[in-house]
Formats: C-alpha cells, structure tokens, sequence
C-alpha cells in the first residue's frame, strides 16, 4: 500500500513535471508566434515602406518616347551593325547590333534592310539567332515598335519567330509568330511584362529562317517608349500677344509635364507701368517701369528692351528716353524683342499739377481752392433770403465754363466741374425764388426787315439774364447777312443800355443783357447791307440805311459813285419803301437814279430828313407807268 502510494506519489511528481514542461513549451510556442507574428507585421511595414518609398519616386513618372528614323540609316562595313540617326544629338548610332557569337545573321540594306537568320531548319542546322536593339535613353524602355516593317522566311521554310527579352508581342504574345503576306508593312509592337520597364540594351531574337524586313523607303521607324531615371523638366511653348501697356506670353503645355505657369493659368505678363505717384513736385522725375526681369525669370526667356521713350501729349513735344518733369500728359513706350520678334507697348499718364480756383462770391464755397488738373470741384451755393443761381461760371485764361458748359448742376444748390491745367475764378449771379418778384416785363419796338425773341418767363426778375435772337426777313431770295441790326437799344425810366453798354454781341444775330429793376424796351432798326441783292417777290418793306443802297433784280454788282449813291432798279410789281435822308441820286454823269420797270412802286417814308428821288430819261429803263407816293396813301407830290 506504501509503495503503490509512493508509485502513485512518483506518479504524480512526474505528472507534475509533464505539466511544467508542457507549460514552459506552450510558453516558448506563444513567444515563437508572437516573434513571428511580429516579425510578419514587421516585413509588411518593410514592404509598405518600401512601396511607399518607389511611389514617391516614380509618382512623377511619364512615358517619353525617342524615335529612330531608318530612312537615312547604313549598315555597316562588317554587316553587324544598322546605324540611324539619334534624335537627342543628331549622331549616328548602331541601333541593331548582331551579337558577335552568332554569325549565322545576314544583313542587307537595298532596297530594304533585311534581317535573316541565314540557319536554316531544312538542313536540320536551324539554330535561333539574337541582335541587340540600343536604345541610348537614361531610363527603362516599356515598349518596342517597329513601323512599316514586314517579315517572310527562307524558301522551304514555314515557319516564323521574333521576340525581345522581357516583352511580349502586343503584350499578349511571347512571340511574333506566323509569315506575313507578301509587301508587308505594318507595326510590330512588343510590350515590357515589366512596367518599371527593362533598363540597357534589349535582346531580340529571331527564329530558325526568319526574315525581317524594315522598309526605309516608306519611312520605317523604330519608336522607344520609356520611363526616364530622371524627372524629365517641361518646356514651354509659348505664343505670345501685345495689347496697349502688356504683353502675354502663353504656355501652351502641350509636353504633359508639370508647368511652373499652371497656377497662374499658363500665362506670364510683361507690364509697362505708369509712375505711382504723379503729383507733381519741382525737380522730381516721373518715369514709367517695367518688370522685364521677373517676366524673365517667370518664363525663363531673353527677352530684351529698349529704353522707356516719352512724348508729351500736353506740347506734342517728343522727350526720347528723358522722363517728364513738369506737369502734363504723356504716353511711355517700350519696343519688347523676343526671339527676333518686337512687341511694342505704351501706357497714357498725367503728371498733375495744383491751380488756385479764386472765389470772392459770399454765397459760394469750394470744396477745395487748390486742385490739380482732372480733379472734380464742387461748388456749394448757401443763398441769403429769396435768393438762387442766376448764373454760374469758372474762367481763365483757356477756361470758360458756364452751366451746361463744362459745369453740371446736380440741384438748385450743388454743382461741379473739372479742374483745367490752370488758375480759375469763379463768377456767379443770383436772383430771387420768390416767384412774386418776378413782376418786370420786355417789350419790342423793331422797324425794319426782321424781329426780335428773347429767352425770357412772361415776369422777369433782377439779375435774370436775357438772350436776345434776331430774325431777319429773307424776302426776295436775300441771302443770310443781307439783312442786319443796327442801334439796338434797351431802355427803361433809368435803364439806357446800347450794344457794348451793358448789351453784349455774340455773334450769330444773338445778343445778351441782364434784366434791370424795371420793364424794358428793346428798340431796333433791321437794314438791308450795301450789297444787298432783291429779286422776286417783296411782302415786307424794305429798309435803307442813309448813305446805303441796294440794287433789286440786276445781274451785275452796282458800285458806289463819285457822291456815294447807288442806283436802284426795281422790277415790276415790287415795292421800295425808303427811310428818311436816303439819297438815291447818282453823279452828274447819269442822273437815272431809279429805273422803274413795270408797275413798280417807290414809297418815301416821312422822317425829318428829306427824300430826294431823281427819275430818269433813259426810256428803255424807265418804259414802264411810273408811280410816285409820299407819305400817307392819296398824296401825290405837288407838280413842279
């Protein structure tokens, strides 16, 4: 029973041990798996990182392609080399090389190049043949593409292959397989199974009786595709366009990569600026800039400029290169050349200058009394009691502004004008807004071939200035100027004014005075002028100014004589009424004064001056009834 007890004691002692061991090697087991799972976790971040790290550098990565003409291409002496031209240097290189170990390649170049693997399977001595393809790019080619090329194989043979190291045939394919009809020209396109692509010299191999043809006189090529080792830098392809004071140049960005101009829309400028500041100051310079060098910089261009000219738009003067330094308005230019190609550019600017604007008037204010040129001013008119605006002017010594004319009323108080290149005074008259006290009228009172009209309310006021209009009659076809005013006057109880007293001429049968305290009479006489000439019908009297005369219906320009007469003829059925003291009399040499044909009349107006009328013998200028009035109608002159 003990010894069973210790066997069961022994028993259990290594029960127990098992157990420690089984634990401490299901403990080294988890630490194993925990290692291991660590070390799992660990080789995945590698690998991440390491993805990461080849994205980062290939994140910029672009295809480039490099194409060799065979149109110009040579085999060499030896025939194990065809050399083209490398477009990078324009150099001649092997591009297709014979390995050196197989001498069992045939290579010809008239009319096409032709590539044989000269073994042939018939002889049962067929062995494959390999060339090397040189690319000459720093990169790794992704793709191979033969233009306008064409393939065949040995007579007795039925079989073709061609393929390149790392690529297969549109990608898909190990081989090119097959014999292709006769004058085959087409593309043979062979894609790396790699897409980081394959880097240094390619392998292609061509199968036992295998022919390959590339066609140079139908402009067969050899089209490298590959990524570059370094990140390929973009070229600009810039147009360019000029308009007033900037010229634009353009990217066109037409290579794919990564332009510098993106942000701003692919284009740079090239500005000619103004002066910033063209307040005018003694002995300051004003000069226009342009930013050349950061246009350059910008576009990586060379373009250069002339020198800033100037012309002074105020004198017409031209200054060349010298920048402005007294007040005025100038225009800058710059002849811009670019690759052989001028663009010319110009900017306007003023330099400005500070003028006094005089003002003496109580009831107007400025809102500056110095301004430079171009400045808008505002007139303020604070009125006294009943009172507004009449009349509003800025002078000077170019100047002359009035309301509607260079001053723009905004309300019955406020108006503005722009500030000329000099001294100004301003002038103003006033009336009253009374309405009541416009109670002063203007009568006429003028004899003779026109009337008057005035530019007057029915009730005028003190200060109100009137603008008087004559209006000839231009009867008997007159000719405008043929009938003028003459002694206006414009009276009152105290008011005695005259053309160049108070009555002002400007011009073009218009006059202007300003309205007294009290009603008026405007008085006129409207005179037919020394040259005038009458023809046809006559419905209003005419008037003679003394020592005047006019001729009615002749062909030819009458002249005064000895004694300053003019004779006159009056054709049938007209009427000449002539003024007090008018003298019709010619010389002693032909006393036919007035030729009367038909029934014309002559009328004599009573003044206290005579009228004197001789009537002539002359029968054939006078054969016509003759009649005489004086005065009022039914007197006859008393008989001699």
């Amino acid at each position: 029973m003990k010894h069973s007890i210790k066997r069961e004691q022994s028993h259990a002692r290594m029960s127990f041990a098992e157990c420690e061991n089984q634990r401490s090697l299901a403990e080294g087991e988890s630490n194993v798996r925990a290692t291991l799972k660590h070390m799992k976790l660990s080789f995945h971040l590698i690998l991440t990182l390491v993805a990461m790290l080849t994205m980062a550098q290939t994140a910029w990565a672009v295809e480039l392609t490099k194409t060799f003409s065979f149109s110009t291409a040579t085999v060499t002496n030896d025939y194990l080399s065809i050399k083209a031209t490398d477009p990078d240097d324009n150099k001649q290189k092997a591009i297709l090389t014979v390995n050196g170990t197989m001498m069992d390649v045939y290579l010809n170049s008239n009319p096409a190049f032709e590539i044989q693997n000269v073994t042939s399977a018939v002889s049962g001595q067929g062995n494959e043949v390999q060339l090397f393809i040189s690319p000459y790019v720093d990169g790794k080619v992704t793709k191979v593409e033969f233009t306008k090329a064409g393939r065949s194989n040995q007579q007795g043979a039925s079989t073709f292959s061609m393929s390149i190291d790392g690529m297969k045939y549109n990608g898909t394919d190990d081989a090119l397989t097959g014999v292709g009809a006769s004058g085959e020209s087409t593309s043979f396109t062979f894609i790396s199974t790699d897409a980081a692509g394959i880097a240094g010299n390619l392998t292609m191999r061509l199968g036992v009786d295998a022919k390959f043809f590339i066609d140079k006189s139908a402009g067969c090529e050899m089209i490298i595709t590959y990524i570059p080792n370094v990140e390929p830098t973009h070229s600009h392809d810039f147009t360019f366009n000029a308009v007033g004071n900037t010229l634009t140049a353009t990217c066109g960005h037409s290579d794919g990569l990564d332009c510098s101009l993106a942000d701003a829309n692919y284009q740079a400028t090239l500005t000619l600026s103004p002066p910033v500041d063209t307040y005018y100051r003694p002995y300051t310079t004003y000069s226009a800039m342009h930013n050349l060098s950061g246009f350059n910089t910008a576009t990586g261009l060379n373009a250069t400029a002339t020198d800033i000219t100037y012309v002074n738009n105020t004198t017409g003067d031209n200054l060349g290169s010298a920048a402005p330094t007294t007040a005025g308005n100038y225009t800058a230019s710059v002849t811009v050349t670019i690759g052989g190609t001028n663009y010319t550019l110009t900017t306007d600017f003023k330099v400005n200058t500070e003028n006094s604007i005089n003002n003496n008037i109580r009831q107007i204010s400025l809102n500056k009394t110095n301004a430079a040129n171009d400045e808008e001013i505002t007139i303020t008119f604070t009125p006294r009691a009943h009172e507004l605006v009449n009349t509003l002017t800025v002078t000077g010594a170019t100047t002359n502004k009035s309301i509607g004319n260079g001053i723009t009323k905004v309300d019955e108080y406020t108006y503005t004008f722009t500030m000329p290149f000099e001294e100004v005074t301003i002038g103003a008259t006033f009336k009253s807004s009374n309405p009541s006290l416009y109670k002063h009228t203007i009568t006429t009172d003028i004899t003779g071939s026109g009337a008057v009209d005035y530019n007057a309310e029915e009730y005028l006021g003190v200060g109100d200035v009137i603008t008087i209009t004559f209006m000839p009659y231009l009867q008997g076809n007159l000719e405008a100027g043929s009938v003028v005013l003459e002694g206006l006057t414009v009276t009152g109880t105290t008011t005695n004014m005259s053309v160049g007293n108070g009555i002002t001429d400007n011009g073009d049968n218009t006059y202007t005075f300003t309205m007294p305290g009290e009603n008026v009479t405007v008085t006129a006489k409207a005179y037919l002028s020394a040259d005038a000439i009458l023809s046809g019908t006559i419905n209003e009297p005419i008037y003679i100014k003394q020592g005047n005369g006019i001729q009615i219906g002749c062909n030819n320009k009458w002249t005064y004589v000895n004694d300053g007469a003019l004779p006159l003829v009056i054709p049938d059925g007209n009427t000449l009424r002539l003024a007090g003291g008018t003298d019709v009399r010619l010389n002693l040499a032909d006393k036919n004064a007035i030729a009367c044909e038909g029934d014309a009349i002559v009328e004599l107006i009573p003044n206290e001056v005579a009228n004197e009328i001789w009537i002539g013998d002359q029968y054939d200028r006078n054969s016509g009834k003759a009649t005489i009035k004086v005065g009022p109608a039914a007197r006859h002159l008393p008989s001699a």
